[in-house]
């Protein structure tokens, strides 16, 4: 199959991995480009105390991730912001018509993706 000349937006939400990742692996065989994305979901961090364990965990892992992605020759995007906001506006900077992530199966989850 051949590739979109086009680029494509991985939102990494919970598999902050490179390898076993379905999500990436359809994104990189779908385009030749794939803009990579973290989103800090305020909505969620604002309920969260200043020094939460698993904020701390997450960024941990991203600094990782961010570190295999620019070995790779890639560059990892982190904002702070409503992913419902955030996804739609860097997909449109980046002129991005397909965007790829891992299922999320909570009911609020579910809500923001039809957003």
């Amino acid at each position: 199959m051949d590739k979109i000349d086009d680029i494509g937006l991985m939102w990494f939400r919970r598999d902050l991995r490179l390898t076993d990742n379905a999500s990436l692996y359809q994104a990189l065989n779908q385009h030749t480009h794939v803009v990579a994305v973290f989103v800090f979901d305020t909505t969620i961090l604002s309920d969260l105390p200043r020094n939460d364990r698993r904020v701390t965990f997450i960024y941990n892992s991203l600094l990782s991730l961010k570190e295999a992605i620019v070995a790779r020759g890639g560059t990892l995007l982190v904002v702070h912001d409503r992913p419902e906001i955030a996804i739609p506006e860097i997909a449109q900077q980046f002129n991005v018509h397909t965007v790829y992530a891992g299922e999320d199966y909570e009911p609020v989850a579910i809500e923001r993706d039809k957003k």
